[in-house]
């Protein structure tokens, strides 16, 4: 997380929050940090909200102040990455508060203020901008301040992401990033797109919405009202004193806080991403070598779940039977596809599955001591998947198994740069110094033993 890392994030709109999600991500390693930061993130947002609610009505309400929270909670329970977007938005919530607070200043002003605005939302937050666009529309629009300037903001939202992807090379997915689901892993797939994507797309969508309804709700407290009315309505803030200082009031807002909140658990119940959760159980699992765990988990996963086929999933389940003894016996009481990763390679195979599982051929290859092809594999995931920790722990291992430590020692560097793994990346650089062979270490004098170290040589013609 240092400033060269920083920097990296600074070429392209969207990258200031990706870097805080960056940095903040790491955190979610942690039960109770984790819980913390994601508290903290929604408790921003809903504070953001609440402003944005006294900002535009004059008051605020409890309902739509907790309507984001409710959201976040259920994309988490889809697994859906959640960091990145509750940054963004509150960015673009401080920035649609700042632009209403504004008040009835000159058009001129308010225009250079909201072009200012724009350029920064969209640099910083990418797609999310279109939240700050839209909540700037409604607005102008709905207090009559300019409706041009309305007309304006609106279209903005279409037309700052098209100018973005022109002057930063972006494709138009791109420079709308932030609404799309991440599929870059595929464990980050949503086991039903039917649930995930308009919750996904529900969050952002939520504020312009929230804005029109408190901007109709401020003109009819705003509309004027007959003498007739007044006289037998009472004063206003009497009525709404005595009302509220009621009994029955008191317990009606009780009923409903409670229905409310039984309403958002049964709905994280139900629409909790069970299949999902096996899958993450049985990859955590495997990462921990925890055998036994994991084909437990991998029984809980539906029969009708299409990832059950997957060649990853095989690849789990094989290894996991292989580790246990039981490979020869229970192999077919698992699901098998012809294209999953075996124990054993066919040459003309290796380049194929490289193109979707390196990591897993890595670490089978690895398994059998054979280091080269391991390492080759392993290399192609660093290419395909970027510097990952377990990637650069595997080169870490092979390099020292080859006699390279000072190669080792460059992977080492890159470790210590991560705010999890920086300790792990010190120790095991101490223990270079001291045996360079680090035969200390279970998974590399393991590996040492089964290590080809002469090539074979065919030698029938």
């Amino acid at each position: 997380m240092d400033y060269e890392f920083f920097t990296g994030f600074l070429d392209w709109p969207r990258g200031p929050v990706q870097y805080v999600a960056a940095f903040l991500s790491p955190m979610l390693m942690h039960d109770w940090l984790g819980a913390l930061v994601l508290t903290f993130l929604a408790t921003l947002v809903c504070l953001v909200t609440h402003q944005l609610c006294v900002v535009i009505a004059g008051v605020g309400d409890c309902a739509l102040t907790l309507i984001p929270a409710v959201l976040i909670l259920l994309l988490l329970g889809q697994y859906i990455h959640v960091v990145e977007v509750c940054v963004g938005l509150f960015v673009v919530l401080v920035l649609a508060n700042a632009y209403i607070r504004m008040g009835n200043t000159h058009d001129a002003v308010r225009l250079a203020v909201f072009l200012i605005g724009s350029a920064t939302a969209y640099y910083v937050t990418g797609g999310l901008y279109l939240v700050f666009a839209n909540v700037c529309g409604v607005f102008e629009f709905g207090s009559k301040r300019c409706r041009l300037l309305g007309v304006l903001c609106l279209a903005c939202a279409a037309l700052v992401p098209m100018a973005g992807a022109w002057l930063f090379d972006l494709n138009i997915s791109h420079a709308y990033g932030g609404f799309r689901l991440s599929r870059q892993h595929w464990l980050a797939v949503p086991s039903s797109a039917l649930i995930a994507v308009p919750m996904n797309i529900g969050l952002p969508v939520f504020f312009p919405v929230a804005a029109i309804v408190l901007v109709r709700r401020r003109r009819r407290t705003d509309s004027p009202v007959s003498d007739s009315e007044k006289q037998t309505s009472g004063p206003p803030a009497a009525k709404g004193a005595h009302a509220s200082d009621s009994p029955s009031s008191s317990l009606r807002l009780v009923v409903q806080f409670a229905a409310f909140v039984v309403s958002v658990v049964a709905a994280d119940f139900v629409l909790f991403d069970s299949p999902k959760n096996c899958l993450l159980q049985m990859v955590c699992a495997a990462e921990h070598q925890e055998w036994t765990d994991l084909l437990t988990h991998i029984g809980r996963l539906p029969a009708s779940d299409p990832r059950r086929m997957d060649v990853r999933t095989g690849f789990h389940i094989n290894r996991a039977l292989y580790f246990n003894g039981d490979l020869l016996d229970r192999m077919f009481e698992y699901p098998q596809t012809l294209n999953s990763m075996t124990l054993a390679f066919v040459p003309g195979d290796i380049s194929t599955m490289a193109l979707t599982t390196p990591r897993q051929c890595s670490d089978i290859l690895y398994e059998l001591g054979r280091i080269n092809e391991s390492e080759h594999m392993a290399h192609e995931a660093l290419e395909g998947y970027g510097a990952r920790p377990r990637i650069l722990k595997r080169l870490i291992y092979i390099n020292v198994l080859k006699g390279r430590p000072e190669a080792a020692r460059r992977f080492l560097l890159l470790m210590e740069r991560s705010l999890l793994h920086n300790k792990w990346a010190h120790r095991c650089n101490r223990q270079l110094d001291i045996d360079p062979l680090l035969s200390s270490e279970p998974s590399v004098a393991s590996r040492r033993e089964l290590m080809v170290v002469q090539d074979s040589v065919d030698d029938h013609a």
